[in-house]
């Protein structure tokens, strides 16, 4: 019995994917149950499209075996005929025979009937349906990555200071001060058995505290004179559970996608990336709607701007003052209205930037360059095969106005030639 173990443990080792991992691919395994009869039932989701199934059986010897097959859909044979074995080695002097279905073009549910005719002794073992992902049906993508951003908000009066306390690592802490009127600020930072003394320079009444890869519960004290106060956020670097994280990989310093995250047109959907700016110019987000100009996000100087070219009209260009944060929050998000519009929302630090109707499905490309630290990354996006675009108020105007303009046209052709026709008549 131990090659048999070993035989089932490679084969689920060959078929496994990691969890984090898109699965272009995927494997539907069970024991086979019976003697010479075999019934396999599948359910393929519908994502995915069914390639073949292999029935795996044990023989002590090799001999010319065969198999009839066939598949019943909602009570209908649909798919019907004959395969034979093929042999390789096994463990313990054994060999394994198998017996490959061709499956492909069948969806949803099924039923595969077999019947196998052995000449030789021979014990079923499993069977594997081997799925591939159908991107023309795909209509949900989520991606994360293996961290996130978690803040914590604290009111900061001297000399009690604030505490914050999350399970992950501590970024840094940014303050803000309120009545103070000074230039430095000396600090305290303690955490475990740590401490760490700062003197730091206060820029437009705000503070940055590093997090001295700080863990856990930490503690911060400003040395401030009476009446005046601070309020800081606290920045975590939390770990979670991955999803799909393979759909990223950088580059030269850039976050790549890989399809289908990139290049494939999304309907709705919402982008969450927490990021750190090491330079002033710098790109942080390339997307298009379907054309051929694509539309971005970057800073200049000590301004966050918007460059979006929708699929109809002018082109929308919005700069803002990028706020005086260590740390940002990017959100993008775009809703589909049961009339066919959609709208694109962008918000940089819980500021909104822009609002915009596109009327069109949306394309993702990459996500910052050298000068960006991308810390975390959430993207959760939905299609619809089906959905079509639609025009702004005034093509839909043009449209029927083009249409009322031909059907005049044509009404006066046919007036014109009536009454060509009867004055024919009346020489």
């Amino acid at each position: 019995m131990r090659w048999k173990a070993a035989v089932l443990i490679l084969l689920f080792l060959a078929s496994a994917l990691p969890a984090y991992s898109f699965q272009f691919s995927k494997v539907i395994d069970g024991k086979l149950e019976g003697n010479r009869t075999f019934k396999i039932h599948v359910a393929v989701p519908p994502e995915y499209r069914i390639e073949w199934i292999r029935l795996l059986f044990n023989s002590s010897e090799r001999c010319n075996a065969s198999a009839f097959y066939r598949v019943v859909q909602y009570g209908e044979a649909v798919k019907e005929g004959n395969t034979s074995v093929r042999w390789s080695s096994g463990y313990g002097g054994k060999h394994v025979g198998e017996f490959v279905i061709p499956m492909r073009g069948i969806r949803d549910e099924f039923d595969v009937y077999v019947n196998v005719s052995f000449p030789c002794a021979a014990e079923p073992l499993i069977y594997m349906a081997y799925l591939t992902i159908d991107f023309g049906r795909l209509t949900h993508l989520e991606v994360k990555t293996n961290r996130s951003v978690d803040p914590q908000w604290g009111d900061i009066r001297s000399p009690a200071g604030a505490e914050f306390n999350i399970s992950g690592k501590l970024l840094g802490i940014e303050a803000e001060l309120y009545g103070y009127r000074g230039k430095q600020v000396h600090a305290t930072l303690n955490w475990e058995d740590h401490g760490r003394n700062f003197t730091l320079e206060s820029v437009n009444d705000r503070l940055w505290i590093p997090g001295e890869n700080g863990t856990g519960k930490v503690k911060l004290t400003l040395d401030l004179p009476p009446g005046v106060f601070a309020s800081a956020t606290a920045y975590y670097l939390v770990q979670r559970k991955p999803v799909n994280e393979d759909l990223l990989i950088k580059r030269n310093g850039t976050v790549h996608f890989i399809y289908p995250l990139e290049g494939m047109m999304w309907d709705e959907g919402t982008l969450d990336v927490w990021f750190r700016l090491n330079s002033e110019d710098t790109e942080i987000l390339a997307f298009d709607f379907g054309g051929e100009k694509v539309s971005k996000l970057y800073t200049k100087g000590d301004k966050f701007c918007v460059l979006v070219y929708p699929p109809y009209g002018w082109r929308t260009k919005k700069c803002v003052l990028i706020p005086e944060r260590r740390i940002h929050r990017l959100q993008l998000s775009m809703n589909r209205n049961p009339d066919g519009t959609r709208h694109l929302y962008i918000e940089l630090d819980d500021m909104r930037i822009l609002k915009k109707e596109v009327n069109s499905g949306m394309r993702l490309w990459y996500l910052g360059d050298k000068g960006v630290d991308v810390l975390s990354f959430e993207a959760n996006l939905r299609r619809n095969p089906n959905y079509y675009v639609v025009p702004p108020d005034y093509t839909r105007t043009n449209i029927s106005l083009g249409a009322s303009l031909l059907a005049l046209v044509l009404s006066l052709i046919c007036v014109l030639r009536e009454g060509k026709n009867r004055r024919r008549e009346g020489k």
